[in-house]
This record gives structure tokens, sequence and C-alpha cells, in this order.
């Protein structure tokens, strides 16, 4: 009898608490409330999730001397994203 593989499904919930983060943050902003409080644990999910597809052998199998920087890149980016976003969310009210 052969064992049968049990997927690996850690990249899924990060994924998905890092999702929630956000959603709690972009409601925060157009509550017009203390965004802050969830921003920072959006960000510190976004660079270990994306770090963590980037490094996993599941995914992008990259070295570490590649990964670590690009996470912290997608990380730069999902905060100027999001600062650009929030300017816009501001004008608008």
């Amino acid at each position: 009898m052969e064992a049968k593989k049990i997927p690996n499904l850690s990249s899924m919930s990060l994924g998905s608490a890092g999702t929630e983060l956000w959603a709690v943050t972009v409601y925060l902003v157009r509550e017009r409330k203390l965004f802050v409080v969830s921003l920072i644990p959006a960000l510190f999910m976004t660079a270990v999730t994306s770090t963590y597809l980037l490094i996993a052998p599941e995914c992008f199998h990259l070295s570490p001397s590649i990964a670590y920087p690009a996470g912290i890149a997608c990380t730069a980016v999902s905060l100027v994203w999001f600062a650009l976003w929030m300017r816009r969310e501001r004008r608008r009210a």
C-alpha cells in the first residue's frame, strides 16, 4: 500500500492571513480610523509570503540571496501601491 502525500497548505494559510490584513487595512482607511495597527502586520505578512513563494521548492525555488531581496522589493512595491491608493481614496472623500 502506497502512502498518500499530504499537500503543503502553509502557503495558502499565509496568503489568506495577509489578504485579511490588507482587507482590514483598507476598511480602516475608508472609515478614517487608525490603520497603522493592521498596515504593519500586513506588510510583514507580505514580506513573509512573497519570500516563501520565491524560496520554496514547490514554487520558484530561488536561492536565498535572490529571494530575500525580492521579498523585500515585493513589500516595498506593496507599500508604495498602498500609499498611492490611500492618497487617491482620501481625495475622493
